[in-house]
Formats: C-alpha cells, structure tokens, sequence
C-alpha cells in the first residue's frame, strides 16, 4: 500500500514539472480584457439593457500577431493598439461585423508593454500584454 501511495504521489508531482515546462515556452499567450462601463448605456426604447455572462471579444497574442476573436456580432467595432510607454498609437482600424481579426506586429515594434481598446456602441474593452 505504501509503495502505490509513493508512485501515486511521485507521477502528481511529475506531471506537474511537465505542465509548467510547457507553458513556459508557449508562445501562445492570452490577453486578458476587462470590460469598461459606458456612461450612456444604451437601450431600445423601453426595453431592458441586455446583459451578458459570455466576453464579447478574446484576444491572444501569438509571436507578433494578436488575435482577437469575437462571440457576438457587433455591427462596428474599432480596435486600436497603443505602446504604453511612448503612448504613441500603433494601430487603429474600424471593422464591420467583424469575427476574427489578426493584427501583425512589424519587426520593427519595440520589446514593452501595449494597450489593446476593443470599442463599439455597445461594449469596450481594454487590455495590456507585452512584446
């Protein structure tokens, strides 16, 4: 009975080292969106504001591209990139109805850490990551 406890406790202990190893050399990272709370919510008449338990939008960074992926349609939606550090904008772009955008990072973008702004009329999202 002790020797199977041993074993049992030796591969839990192993097959953490394994988990921590790969997502250290993971390149696939993602970036956490916090929603911001609009001044005017907006509403349809009399109807209640819909609220909702699932994120419009998730973003990953993948090397120099970040992904963002969206789980609902949003009719206009701008995302827009912003090197925290020089606060100088790096990207900014209107999509229509958009479900998946990639946005590649040149070379030439400096190692630090970025904002990334998720807007529409009915939600906005922000985020940090870094290079």
């Amino acid at each position: 009975m002790k020797k199977l406890l041993s074993i049992l406790i030796a591969t839990f202990f192993l097959s953490n080292i394994v988990t921590y190893a790969q997502k250290e050399n993971n390149p696939f990272t993602e970036i956490a969106l916090t929603q911001a709370k609009r001044k005017d919510p907006i509403s349809k008449g009399d109807t209640p504001i819909s609220r909702s338990i699932i994120q419009t939008a998730n973003a990953y960074l993948y090397n120099n591209t970040v992904c963002v992926d969206f789980n609902e349609v949003l009719p206009n939606v701008t995302i827009t990139l912003i090197n925290e550090s020089t606060s100088k904008l790096i990207h900014s772009e209107a999509y229509n109805e958009p479900t998946n955008i990639d946005i590649t990072l040149d070379e030439g973008y400096s190692s630090g850490n970025y904002l990334i702004k998720i807007e529409s009329d009915e939600v906005l999202l922000y985020g940090y990551f870094s290079l």
